[in-house]
């Protein structure tokens, strides 16, 4: 048994279980290696090995058990009377033997279509002959999803936004933003993962590239369990960064310039257009006879006018 592995207590205790009270011989005839961990891709078919060293008889047992915490879910079985046990639902259609080879020892069982829901210890269990075989088999799954897209979000101040999407990963995925050296930027990021209904993983990841950094933008997403990696890489222009132009601002001063010149010239005129108006208005009352009480000449005159028109009264 493996020690390292999760999984080495169940077989443990199932050994105990049939070296006590039973006739059965447990791993006599085990030729596969035992507690083996087989990779599985999401989507393909994959093979969990179970294979007895000595020919097989017409008569015997094969059954495969899926250990899901608690409790053991029958994926198949075979009598060697083509009698099979109704599976599990979610293996039904999914799980074959290879029958041609039973009597060659071969017990393995090809499941198609791999999901996350078949991550977990397995256990291939052979008797015949008052023997006993089993063999536990650790299945591993994981999923290359897409290639990273890497979209311009928005502007952020002065910098420019970019999001990285990656869909369909299994299990979750490593997601780093890279230089044009191949480094990890130094930015800040934020990222935000949701599973689908199948349990694949999508992951989002933005972050801020400022005016003056490095513009060539790399995403990378990286499965370690499959030791694959994804990655895309976009150059960013200057012009994508918000800015003013040079003569955008010399015609906003120039405009500033004309505005003041405009209103001093119009203070001016309309000053002097004032002075006009009340200078007219004056001499048009002083020649009606009538006196504005900012002239004090004109006071004069028509005091003037008042006492030689007694004098000529009292003539």
């Amino acid at each position: 048994m493996l020690m390292g592995s999760p999984f080495w207590w169940l077989t443990a205790i199932h050994m105990l279980t049939f070296q006590h009270g039973s006739c059965l011989i447990t791993g006599q005839f085990i030729s596969s290696p035992p507690n083996s961990s087989v990779m599985g891709v999401i989507g393909r078919a994959v093979v969990l090995p179970c294979r007895v060293a000595n020919n097989i008889p017409e008569a015997f047992f094969v059954r495969w058990i899926f250990h899901e915490r608690a409790q053991k879910r029958t994926v198949s079985r075979y009598d060697g009377k083509n009698e099979k046990e109704t599976p599990d639902e979610s293996y039904q259609g999914r799980a074959e033997f290879f029958p041609r080879e039973f009597r060659a020892g071969n017990m393995s069982l090809r499941l198609r279509d791999v999901r996350s829901s078949d991550k977990g210890l397995y256990t291939c269990e052979v008797s015949f002959n008052d023997t006993y075989h089993d063999v536990f088999v650790e299945l591993q799954v994981a999923a290359t999803g897409g290639v990273p897209s890497i979209l311009l979000r928005s502007h952020v101040k002065q910098g420019i936004g970019l999001t990285c999407c990656v869909a369909g990963w299994f299990p979750k995925p490593k997601v780093v933003w890279l230089d044009g050296q191949g480094q990890i930027r130094e930015e800040l990021s934020t990222t935000k993962t949701t599973t689908t209904s199948a349990g694949l993983y999508n992951v989002v990841t933005s972050m801020t590239l400022k005016p003056g950094s490095d513009m060539e933008v790399s995403c990378r997403v990286v499965n370690d369990l499959l030791n694959t990696m994804s990655e895309s890489r976009v150059l960013i222009s200057g012009i994508f960064f918000p800015s003013i132009s040079k003569w955008l601002i010399i015609f906003l001063v120039i405009l500033c310039l004309n505005m003041v010149l405009i209103s001093t010239v119009f203070f001016k005129l309309r000053s002097k257009h004032k002075k006009t108006d009340r200078s007219v208005k004056a001499k048009m009352e002083l020649e009606e006879g009538k006196c504005p009480l900012h002239l004090k000449r004109c006071y004069d005159v028509q005091r003037a006018r008042r006492h030689k028109f007694r004098e000529n009264t009292e003539c």
